[in-house]
């Protein structure tokens, strides 16, 4: 078997004092040199995190939309190119798109007009609802009245709502994204059970039109289940307009395996990929399981997941893994198709992927080591998932912000955001950062 590649010399160069002009360091210009300080907008309280940032995008003339959660409270930032708030937007404030328990947003999908969709996943009232809500913004910080159901007290809002009364059956969702039309498409996962069979999970894609009404071109009430996976994690586009689906897959054993499916954008699995239409990563002792969130095609076609692996009596370890365009595991990607983030001991977690505008990969890695966590922002190779040489030191760079996403835009430049764990309690403010190309 051949030996995972060990990064001790690469955690020892980090101490080293960062150079100005070093491509991954801090953009200066951007923000309070280079950080912008997502503010706590309700007195603490010891149930919730506060201002925990979830999801980034950028939006036209270079806008950046960042949506945090707050409790129960979804709050939508708007921010200029250059880290100021955008007082063209709700004058400057944060907008509360959504409130409800358990609301977290999943997406924001901006708009050709410059506005927002900010798609939000929320769960469990008394009976258990779980939901979805799309909210259309417009680029000023109103709602787009002629989005969604026309609902008088909620505008510019669509909802796709699940209710269990008996706790046996349910709905979860993990990700979005809005198809060239303006149509959007939600994965996650739904489960039923028929007393006292097992319960039986399948994968579930909720459809609404441009115009916010559930799509019945995927089912008659806007949503179906999909054959072949039991959950969906990651839901990316490809260029041609087809959707991959990725989920992780549980034995009998406990083991994991992620799994993709490529479809339709009305949700037809695409049997000429994979086998039988399904794509499948794993090992034979190894436990493989898809990050959330964590896909991306690549400049070849090919899809790149963010992967947690984990061997028998080992700990966790942040890893990358790379499937073909036809659907089969990529071999001559790392080592059989996974290459792992080890650091020298201790374990590593991989919060967010991404692929940048020259093709390579952008990973927010976080390593756990006998002198403590430590936060790294990592450009990688696509082609081995080995760290790019000419990123900060060796391939990555220490951050101070732990990255939920990490992202690049038209210029090249990486925009990374989420909460520090050097404020008390650990992870109740976030920040977003700019660093050079």
């Amino acid at each position: 078997m051949r030996k995972v590649f060990v990064i001790l010399p690469i955690v020892v160069l980090l101490f080293i004092a960062q150079g100005a002009a070093a491509s991954g360091y801090l953009d200066t210009s951007f923000g309070q040199r280079g950080t912008i300080a997502l503010p706590d907008l309700h007195p603490p309280s010891p149930c919730c995190p506060l201002s925990a940032l979830t999801v980034l995008a950028f939006g036209k003339n270079g806008r950046i939309w960042a949506d945090a959660t707050e409790g129960s409270f979804s709050y939508l930032y708007a921010f200029t190119a250059t880290g100021k708030p955008d007082l063209t937007f709700h004058s400057g404030k944060p907008l509360n798109p959504f409130s409800a328990d358990g609301t977290e947003a999943i997406a924001l999908l901006p708009r050709s007009d410059g506005g927002v969709l900010v798609v939000d996943r929320w769960c469990c009232g008394s009976v258990g609802e779980a939901g979805i809500s799309v909210a259309a913004v417009n680029s000023n910080g109103s709602y787009d009245s002629s989005y969604g159901d026309q609902n008088a007290y909620l505008p510019g809002r669509a909802e796709h709502t699940y209710t269990n009364y008996d706790y046996n059956t349910g709905e979860g969702y993990s990700a979005a994204l809005m198809l060239q039309s303006g149509a959007v498409r939600v994965c996650g996962f739904r489960q039923t059970q028929t007393f006292p069979s097992p319960p039986v999970v399948q994968m579930l894609l909720v459809g609404f039109t441009p115009t916010g009404q559930p799509d019945t071109a995927v089912g008659p009430q806007g949503w179906r289940v999909v054959s072949g996976l039991s959950s969906c994690k990651a839901l990316v586009l490809d260029g041609s307009g087809k959707l991959f689906a990725a989920g992780t897959e549980r034995d009998s054993t406990g083991k994991t395996s992620v799994v993709v499916a490529r479809l339709s954008s009305e949700g037809d699995t695409d049997s000429s990929y994979g086998v039988n239409g399904v794509a499948t990563l794993s090992r034979a002792t190894r436990s493989v399981a898809l990050v959330e969130r964590s896909a991306a095609i690549d400049p070849n076609g090919g899809l790149l997941v963010g992967l947690a692996t984990k061997d028998p009596g080992q700990r966790w370890m942040a890893a990358t893994g790379r499937f073909t365009a036809a659907g089969l595991v990529d071999t001559a990607f790392g080592y059989g198709g996974i290459y792992r983030y080890v650091p020298s001991a201790g374990s590593s977690a991989l919060t967010s992927l991404d692929v940048t505008k020259s093709g390579r990969m952008l990973l927010s890695l976080r390593y756990a080591t006998p002198s403590g966590t430590q936060l790294m922002l990592v450009r990688a190779l696509d082609a081995t998932g080995r760290f790019d040489p000419s990123f900060g030191y060796g391939g990555t760079v220490r951050v101070t912000v732990n990255g939920v996403q990490a992202i690049t835009d038209a210029l090249g430049r990486i925009v990374s955001g989420g909460p520090t764990p050097y404020r008390y309690p650990a992870g109740t403010e976030s920040y977003l950062q700019r660093r050079t190309a």
